[in-house]
């Protein structure tokens, strides 16, 4: 009976961990987010990709880098999650939110258009002014974003025209 017991132990113990490794595999494990990867693996899907109307947000975190060097990772890395929940709550479950690199963010929006995106966007900013980390540092957020509008669009072309006017804004912003 004992090794039963132990071959049952070690099959759900084995499931455990494969379970934790898809996971990881298209999720950031600082954020909970969706990452790169799965967006890679969304838009190689056909009816993603021919997919309209639909929006994209690029945002960029303002400051991480002098945060993390004056106040340390671990202030920087709970700015991040704070950032992140804020997306992924104000988002809404109809949305994808993606870490898209260190600093930066990517809401993808089916069936949406540019007013959505500029709607969700005013009201995440609304959101993000709550956060407060360690008594000083207030989150801040550059966005920029642009539509697809038909199936002929490109993703990855309309997904850089949203990170042009991210920075865009930010260079106007950082003035």
């Amino acid at each position: 009976i004992g090794r039963r017991v132990v071959v049952f132990r070690g099959i759900a113990l084995a499931r455990e961990k494969k379970s934790r490794i898809e996971y990881l595999s298209y999720h950031d494990e600082l954020t909970g987010l969706y990452n790169r990867r799965f967006y890679e693996q969304l838009f190689s899907q056909k009816e993603i990709i021919l997919a309209h109307p639909m929006a994209f947000i690029m945002g960029d975190v303002y400051g991480l880098k002098m945060t993390n060097d004056v106040f340390g990772h671990t202030i920087g890395d709970l700015l991040l999650q704070s950032i992140a929940q804020t997306l992924k709550v104000g988002a809404g479950s109809r949305n994808r939110v993606i870490r898209w690199g260190g600093d930066e963010f990517m809401i993808v929006m089916p069936g949406s258009d540019l007013k959505d995106a500029e709607r969700l966007v005013r009201r995440i900013k609304e959101q993000l002014q709550a956060i407060c980390i360690n008594g000083t540092i207030e989150a801040s957020v550059s966005f920029g974003m642009a539509p697809k509008k038909s199936r002929d669009d490109e993703p990855g072309a309309v997904l850089k025209k949203a990170e042009e006017m991210m920075y865009q804004i930010k260079l106007l912003e950082s003035k």
